[in-house]
């Protein structure tokens, strides 16, 4: 809904959607996406720069296979696409 005024149509202020009784996220960095990890982020996808599942997009993503942010060593890290990642966080993918 929009109102009228001398300076044209407004529309009204958005309000961020939260679920009534979910907490806010915590940071990246609380999170363990931080500088550090950012930095080996960059340098892993320059290493790989091809999604090391389909082969077939830019890897855009790091995953952790042991799911733990903290371990970054090269047998813990795959660089993947969009796709691949969220299929793998979602199941889809052994």
């Amino acid at each position: 809904m929009s109102s009228v005024s001398d300076n044209g149509p407004q529309m009204p202020p958005l309000t961020p959607k939260r679920k009534a009784n979910k907490p806010p996220r915590a940071t990246t960095t609380q999170r363990g996406y931080g500088s550090r990890h950012q930095r080996i982020r960059a340098a892993f996808l320059r290493l790989h720069p091809i999604c090391q599942r389909c082969g077939g997009a830019w890897a855009k993503e790091l995953h952790h296979r042991d799911r733990n942010t903290a371990n970054t060593s090269a047998a813990n890290l795959e660089a993947l696409c969009t796709a691949c990642h969220q299929k793998e966080h979602k199941g889809a993918i052994a």
